[in-house]
């Protein structure tokens, strides 16, 4: 394959494709997109009716819809997998349509969502219509900017857009499939990546991917708020409460990424959103079962908080266990479909289900950065933090704070359900300091893995939190000192959001641009009076079609979305991200196969490049044969305490040598073509 493309004008005797045969793709591209914003349309619906079952209304009912639609767009992947079809558009559209269908059967809500919305828009006067049109103008901004610098971090490129691509690519989302020689990455929990390959099937884009984790923050903020507000906790010390858990620089830093930290904090939060209600709807349980499982399938680390809150929720709900056992092991049994898997897989496998990241006698050991990452914060307190206390500072931000008043207050405040929320909390941020990967590791010039691993304390953050909101509930002098601590969390967590700045976030022109814009359309359109009429489209035509629009509008910012990536990018697949857009050869079909690590961003715009990890042990004659080839340079950093010993090894296959000079070189590739030479060596 050449590296460059003739596009000299005139050229008679090569025209190029027809114009038909440029913009039948596009026009597909578009249909796909808009197919997606129906199919999510539909799996929403079914939800929302399924949660008023529940006995949800409002909020409530929203947070109770979220884990039943994600449930169910995680088990169409894996049925439809069954035959080869997890990833298919028209199979999985289709299937999203026949459960809008069947929900039909279930009973009608006694008040619908349009109508429920409609009732309440009606009571909120034209100043706090004004505010929520700010909210989500501010929130659409954030959404565009995002999408306008598609920033993917490290874990993003070489993990987790690894898996979805892979689950999409070959129609089977339970396949083992591994990106790198280091990391055993297809044996973590991949139920995020599950969910994600349901709308990146679809619509062949990786804008889901952008979008996803803004949506699941503020999904997390809903389902804090409905849990702190059945707790009785008042308005105002809810919305310091949310701020102080959301704005924390441990979701910030990673907003524009498809990690799996915010959606496992949101999936935990919605379990104990719907466990607190259970004493008054005791059916929240069966969604509240499901969150729970799509929390551990994403995250191991939040297993003790949720542990806690389905006990409460199951307590308070302790009269009405029996008659709703039947829908609790459906929920049961369909949350180890979507959460467990992974873990029994590694049980069979390995011997272990948090295997690669615990060992035990009988299980596989651990693989070799593993263990040398191993070590806990427990086991290294004063070698993790010396030099390094201003990075954890930054990163922590109001946490800082939050931690130690948490821990404190039960010694004021003298009540009960404080204490208990404290022990909670003290258990939790144990669990984190025991943890792998939370001490410094081994290898020299790796320390900021452990650095990284402050965001496994998201879930000990939300118990923290709650800690204080029901201190600050108590009232008195504690409750002041309680609301005070989160009031200074939130301005501490603003003040380091504002230093993140570019890429990880815009600037606050934007975001105030996006909120006054929203504020004055949504007042404007308060001005107007209804008019009488009386032909009205169907709500659910005008439904349909505002979620195909919006879902059409998503292929404008897809379409050049990877080259968007490899311009704003600090990661190492940039640099190839751009030298592919500069031959010419970012979106073709031509295999592209990588020593070391898979770099998912170069299967193009529309996942339409196959992306292969060569086997480490891969004969260099059967390398040569392949498409393009990119090998990682080779390089060993110096283990600590270890003279002798580096890490990496060099893999067989990277001693491979060629007769001719690759097609692209730098510090840390070597990129070679089938057309450049991938002859025998010399």
């Amino acid at each position: 394959m050449s590296t460059t493309k003739d596009t000299r004008p005139g050229d008679r005797c090569n025209p190029g494709p027809a114009r038909g045969a440029i913009i039948l793709p596009h026009v597909v591209w578009v249909a796909q997109h808009a197919v997606l914003g129906i199919a999510a349309l539909a799996l929403g619906a079914a939800a929302l009716r399924a949660a008023a079952l529940a006995g949800a209304a409002g909020l409530e009912r929203m947070v109770a819809a979220a884990p039943l639609a994600a449930a169910a767009a995680c088990l169409e992947c894996v049925v439809l997998g069954l035959a080869g079809l997890g990833s298919s558009p028209v199979a999985l559209s289709a299937a999203a349509g026949l459960t809008w269908l069947a929900s039909l059967r279930l009973p009608a809500p006694a008040v619908s969502v349009p109508a429920e919305l409609g009732a309440w828009w009606a009571q909120r006067s034209r100043a706090e219509r004004a505010w929520v049109g700010a909210g989500g103008g501010l929130f659409l901004a954030l959404c565009a900017w995002l999408l306008r610098y598609p920033y993917v971090g490290n874990d993003g490129v070489t993990y987790h857009l690894n898996t979805v691509v892979d689950f999409v690519d070959s129609g089977t989302p339970t396949d083992l499939v591994q990106s790198t020689y280091a990391f055993p990455t297809a044996n973590h929990p991949l139920t995020n990546e599950l969910l994600l390959s349901w709308p990146i099937g679809i619509a062949r884009s990786f804008v889901p991917a952008t979008l996803w984790t803004p949506v699941a923050l503020l999904l997390a903020a809903l389902a804090a708020w409905v849990g702190l507000r059945a707790l009785g906790i008042g308005p105002r010390v809810r919305a310091l409460a949310v701020a102080a858990l959301c704005l924390l620089p441990l979701n910030l830093e990673h907003l524009g990424e498809p990690n799996s930290d915010t959606p496992a904090l949101m999936w935990l939060l919605c379990a104990a959103a719907l466990a607190a209600g259970a004493g008054r709807h005791p059916r929240m349980l069966v969604p509240a079962v499901l969150a729970a499982g799509l929390a551990l399938g994403t995250k191991t680390t939040v297993l003790w908080p949720l542990l806690v809150a389905l006990g409460a929720g199951a307590y308070l709900a302790r009269g009405h266990l029996r008659r709703l056992a039947l829908p609790l092991a459906f929920a049961f049994a369909a949350a180890l479909v979507v959460g467990g898997f992974w873990y029994a897989r590694n049980l069979v496998d390995h011997g272990f289900p948090l295997w690669p990241f615990v060992e035990v006698p009988w299980s596989d050991p651990l693989p070799r950065l593993l263990e040398l990452f191993s070590h806990s914060f427990l086991e290294r307190p004063r070698v993790t933090l010396e030099g390094r206390v201003d990075e954890y500072v930054e990163t922590l931000a109001g946490a800082v704070l939050l931690i130690p008043a948490a821990l404190a207050v039960p010694l004021l405040a003298h009540r009960r359900e404080v204490g208990a929320a404290a022990a909670v909390a003290a258990v939790a941020l144990l669990l984190w300091a025991g943890a792998p990967i939370t001490g410094l590791g081994d290898v020299i010039g790796l320390e900021e893995f452990s650095i990284s691993a402050l965001r496994y304390l998201l879930p000990a953050m939300a118990v923290v939190i709650l800690t204080l909101a029901l201190a600050a509930r108590s009232g008195g002098p504690v409750g002041t000192v309680a609301s005070a601590v989160l009031a200074i969390a939130v301005l501490w967590n603003l003040v380091a959001a504002a230093r993140l700045g570019f890429p990880f976030l815009p600037g606050l022109g934007t975001l105030l641009g996006g909120a006054l814009l929203g504020a004055v359309m949504v007042f404007v359109l308060s001005l107007r009076r209804p008019r009488p009429s009386r032909r009205r489209p169907p709500r659910a035509a005008i439904a349909i079609a505002t979620a195909a629009l919006a879902g059409a509008l998503l292929a404008a910012p897809a379409s050049g979305w990877v080259q968007r990536h490899g311009a704003v990018a600090r990661t190492q697949d940039a640099e190839l991200v751009r030298w592919f857009a500069g031959t010419g050869h970012l979106d073709d079909e031509q295999p592209l196969a990588f020593t070391r690590i898979r770099y998912a961003p170069l299967a193009g715009d529309r996942l339409e490049r196959d992306l292969d990890l060569v086997p480490q042990r891969e004969p260099c004659a059967e390398a040569r044969r392949r498409g393009w080839v990119v090998f990682g340079a080779p390089f060993t950093l110096p283990v600590r305490g270890r003279p002798g010993e580096r890490f990496p090894e060099i893999a067989p296959v990277e001693r491979c040598r060629f007769r001719d000079r690759p097609a692209y070189r730098s510090a840390l590739f070597r990129v070679y073509s089938s057309d450049g030479g991938l002859s025998a060596a010399r």
